[in-house]
């Protein structure tokens, strides 16, 4: 089976980052009778995005055809692309080979329902502190 992890630094025998859309790395593990046979690791394009982040994360997620990612949290964007196709979505936080090991196990919950909200309210428009209350009118 083919698993996506999110990572911060790239490292199968690091942890899962915490963020999927702004998460440095993706981990693309081929995992067979709770073996590693083959991994390799790409850039999530969506990590240094100003906006859609998610959208760009979870675009080449499923652009890899995984069976399943694990991830510890998921925002809205990702969550409602990735539902949208055939991967299993796992909510786990921790080590990536515990994770593995877990999974294996039929331990690890899955996620129904994205986790965060995201990043939206990091928006600049009208009142953000952009201008507003300085004597202009718009």
């Amino acid at each position: 089976m083919k698993i996506v992890i999110p990572s911060p630094d790239g490292n199968i025998n690091g942890i899962i980052d915490s963020r999927f859309g702004r998460a440095n790395y993706f981990i693309i593990i081929d995992y067979e009778n709770g073996q590693i046979i083959n991994h390799e690791t790409i850039r999530n394009p969506g990590a240094t995005e100003v906006r859609g982040a998610g959208f760009i994360a979870a675009e080449t997620v499923a652009n890899q055809n995984p069976d399943i990612l694990i991830t510890p949290n998921l925002g809205p964007n990702s969550f409602n692309i990735l539902s949208g196709t055939n991967i299993k979505i796992y909510q786990y936080s921790g080590n990536i080979h515990d994770a593995l090991k877990l999974l294996e196990e039929n331990k690890l919950p899955l996620l129904t329902n994205y986790t965060s909200q995201g990043q939206h309210r990091f928006g600049i428009g009208r009142g953000q502190g952009r201008g507003m209350g300085r004597g202009r009118r718009w």
